[in-house]
């Protein structure tokens, strides 16, 4: 079976693009899961990477097997109510990540310049959509150049700090192993949530063994660059009431490397945007047939919800998402579950038939 690397690589750094959102690049959303975790770092790790690539593989698989088009089909069922119903909760958990993105722009732009600037934010918005509009290839793009840039800053800003540290805070290591597995599965379930759609249909361009390679290639990076700024975080306890962790890391280093951050947790915010968008975008086309109007309906609703305020957001309805992409997991599994129990006995009924004319 040939392999093709380009599609490889273009789908570990969509999928990770997606993870590392304003959450994950600025350290805060880690902080929200992991904060009293830092004693079982080691096992945070190995789950994190377990999580992210059986869930990750699992939605490519889902794609390849079966067709999605947008979210609606993604969570379809033979219950009319239960499809309806998880469709509405999904929708809003891509509106108050999309939300929360837009959020951290303004955030961003608060920390440098000490005023939220509405033009950076709506340039931001207005660049997303573009490259939403050309559709899965803009994602790609986008995302292959950008997440190698990110992910080199963040393990630099990391390594540096945890050699220059004296270990881990004690405010850091509060928790017992049970609730260490229960917030890596959360944090993983979350996550997947909102790169559920996207997977699906880049799963679609893929065969099994680049599914499996994809998928182990964007776990073991998300695993590593999360295990080492967990670590930088967890030497300093007044880290858990940084609103950008990763900025504050930076700024004790140079100077630089403080305006370098917030380039990056700009381009990682960006990143999950896109996806966001996409979902919300196809599905509000799904009805409209206007992908201008769809466009503009989403934006609009976006940026209104984020004048919540992006901690807000984070803290209140980042947990609720966990829950959900837990339920949307199990949904699309029963699905997938009998697609392939359905192509197992084809294949055997056509071996019986094909023995019996023989």
């Amino acid at each position: 079976m040939k392999i093709s690397w380009l599609k490889i690589l273009s789908t570990s750094f969509v999928f990770i693009g997606i993870i590392i959102g304003a959450g994950f690049a600025s350290g805060r959303e880690l902080l929200v899961y992991f904060q009293n975790d830092m004693k079982y770092i080691a096992f945070c790790g190995l789950l994190i990477l377990g999580c992210f690539y059986f869930m990750g593989k699992f939605f490519l698989d889902y794609g390849n097997k079966i067709k999605v088009d947008n979210i609606a089909e993604l969570v379809k069922t033979d219950n009319k109510w239960l499809s309806k119903t998880l469709l509405v909760v999904i929708i809003f958990c891509y509106f108050t990540s999309a939300s929360t993105m837009v959020a951290g722009v303004d955030e961003l732009c608060f920390s440098v310049f000490k005023n939220k600037l509405p033009l950076v934010t709506i340039a931001t918005i207005i660049v997303a959509v573009l490259c939403v509009i050309k559709g899965i290839s803009g994602l790609k793009i986008v995302n292959s150049i950008l997440i190698p840039i990110i992910l080199v800053f963040i393990i630099t800003v990391s390594i540096i700090t945890i050699k220059a540290e004296n270990g881990i805070s004690v405010a850091f290591t509060g928790n017992t192993l049970y609730n260490v597995v229960f917030d890596g599965i959360m944090y993983s379930a979350m996550n997947l949530l909102v790169a559920s759609l996207v997977l699906a249909k880049l799963g679609g361009e893929l065969n099994k063994r680049e599914i499996k390679i994809s998928s182990g290639i964007s776990a073991v990076l998300i695993a590593v660059v999360a295990v080492l700024f967990l670590l930088a975080m967890a030497t300093d306890e007044l880290m858990k009431f940084a609103p950008m962790p990763l900025v504050y890391l930076a700024t004790n280093i140079s100077e630089l490397f403080k305006y370098f951050s917030i380039g990056m947790i700009f381009l990682g915010i960006f990143t999950t945007l896109l996806a966001c968008y996409f979902a919300l975008i196809e599905w509000t086309n799904s009805h409209t047939k206007n992908v201008w109007l769809s466009a503009v309906l989403v934006v609009l609703s976006t940026y209104l919800f984020s004048k919540i305020g992006f901690l807000k957001i984070v803290a209140v309805f980042y947990p609720i998402h966990s829950f959900v992409g837990i339920i949307v997991l199990v949904v699309c599994y029963k699905k997938l579950s009998f697609v392939s129990y359905a192509e197992f006995f084809k294949k055997r009924y056509a071996i019986v038939d094909k023995s019996r004319k023989d």
